[in-house]
Order: structure tokens, then C-alpha cells, then sequence
């Protein structure tokens, strides 16, 4: 706890803990809570490496538990995602909530900048996702995509 001078990489004040957390493959920075990714492991088999949810919220996509090996999310290949969010009128929006969802649930989310650009990065690539926005004053279509490779300019124009 923080009384020992140890982090609480979970952020939570919950006396339940994760039961595996898993550093960052290059990410030595000690003591970092984003350095890590933690959740629950699968209740089979025993020795399982397979975490379950509740996850992390930066919780990769294929991220598994790896004893005795690199600390990596799982072998598939990762690709990003971009885009850009505007008004109807064609300004750029900032603050939207971007989300990237894949088949099984796993919701990322990111928020667009100042200039209306949104972006994730370790996105598994040939998976199905579905993108969505969010903004108080606009709607906005949702798309499914499955990438094989980065995307740049999946590009959002608001609904009034």
C-alpha cells in the first residue's frame, strides 16, 4: 500500500486486488501506474495465463500473463486508428468521446483534441471493431471496421 511506499496501480481503494499485473514490454519507469496492466485470470485451467474481466483500462488487446518470459500482449500483429470529429458545420471538436469496441465486448475509449483528432495505438489487426462517438450537442454514426493494417481518416461529421 501506500504507506510502504508501494503504488496502487489498480486506482482503487477496494481491499479486492487484481490477481496478475504485468509491466509493459520497454516500459521500466518504476512506480508508474500506466506502466502496467493488470485483471482478473481465467478460473480454468489452474495454471492458466488467460486474464478475465474486470480489466485494466489500458488492458491490451492479447495481453496475457507471461512467467518467466517478456511481459508482452499476445502475438498478434498491432496496427492504429485514426481520425477526426466535426460539427455539422464542419469545425473541428474537441473533447469528443471516441470509443473503439471489439467482437467481445472490450471497450477502449480515447478523446479528440483540441483540432478534433482522436487515435489508438496496439489495435489488434483482423479483428472486427466498432467505432462510436459521443458529444452532447451532435449524433453520430457508428462504423464496423476490420483492419489489416493502419487506419487514418475514419472520420466522424456530426448530426444535428
Amino acid at each position: 500500500g501506500a504507506s510502504s511506499g508501494v503504488v496502487n496501480i489498480s486506482n482503487t481503494t477496494s481491499l479486492d486486488q487484481p490477481d496478475a499485473v504485468v509491466r509493459f514490454a520497454g516500459n521500466t519507469t518504476p512506480f508508474l501506474p500506466g506502466s502496467f496492466y493488470f485483471g482478473e485470470l481465467a478460473a480454468s485451467p489452474d495454471e492458466t495465463n488467460v486474464f478475465a474481466a474486470p480489466f485494466s483500462q489500458n488492458f491490451p488487446v492479447g495481453g496475457t500473463l507471461t512467467p518467466g518470459s517478456a511481459n508482452a500482449p499476445g502475438a498478434a500483429p498491432t496496427i492504429s486508428i485514426s481520425g477526426t470529429v466535426i460539427t455539422p458545420s464542419g469545425l473541428n471538436l474537441r473533447n469528443a468521446t471516441v470509443t473503439l469496441t471489439d467482437s467481445q465486448g472490450f471497450r477502449r475509449t480515447a478523446f479528440t483534441s483540441p483540432f478534433g483528432v482522436y487515435s489508438f495505438a496496439g489495435v489488434a489487426a483482423g479483428e472486427s471493431y466498432t467505432i462510436g462517438v459521443l458529444f452532447k450537442r451532435f449524433r453520430f454514426v457508428s462504423r464496423t471496421i476490420q483492419p489489416n493494417g493502419n487506419l487514418t481518416n475514419i472520420d466522424f461529421v456530426g448530426l444535428e
